[in-house]
């Protein structure tokens, strides 16, 4: 017996949903993962400066690509657990059909921005060509966790359409609250 449409909507909508979750998961680990990595290093090339006098050459290069893998991983993060700016205080206010309005605008206005951030990447991988000092990464490694990160924010945001058709009650309320800091 087929299922009604909402309903394979709704088993659609959850099972991306649980895997944006693990994304989430292994994203805020990457990034806890960069950030830990920064310090340790930093740590070292100070102990080996006051030790020695000179200190580590490619510390201060691989501070940087581990800061921007760190901040574009979590990116992808900050959008899962509902942290970027929202304006709650008017959204409360206002009545659920236009709740849902501006939900839904909102989600084709990310997805637009996500498009287009995804739609550069061929030129992003042309435009930064040839080996960073120090590292021995091509200069294009620096983007892949936007792209990624654009990539998932995008799936995100049309899996809340697809969750904003199927259970419209869902959707005009406000996010979950996630704890914020767990891994």
């Amino acid at each position: 017996m087929p299922q009604p449409a909402n309903s394979l909507g709704m088993g659609v909508a959850m099972t991306v949903n649980r895997g944006l979750g693990l994304f989430e998961k292994l994203f805020l680990w990457a990034a806890c993962l960069c950030m830990t990595s920064m310090l340790l290093i930093n740590i070292a090339n100070l102990l080996v400066r006051n030790l020695s006098g000179k200190g580590i050459v490619w510390v201060w290069a691989w501070t940087g690509v581990l800061f921007i893998w760190s901040v574009f991983l979590g990116f992808y993060v900050l959008y899962r657990r509902n942290l970027d700016v929202t304006l709650d205080f008017f959204l409360q206010r206002m009545p659920p059909r236009l709740r849902l309005g501006v939900r839904l605008l909102s989600g084709l206005c990310a997805i637009s921005m996500m498009l287009v951030i995804l739609l550069q990447t061929m030129q992003v991988f042309q435009r930064q060509v040839g080996v960073m000092d120090f590292i021995g990464l091509e200069r294009y490694v620096l983007s892949i966790p936007l792209l990624m990160s654009s990539f998932l924010i995008l799936i995100h945001f049309l899996n809340d359409i697809l969750l904003a058709f199927v259970r419209p009650d869902l959707v005009t309320d406000s996010p979950p609250e996630v704890p914020k800091w767990s891994l």
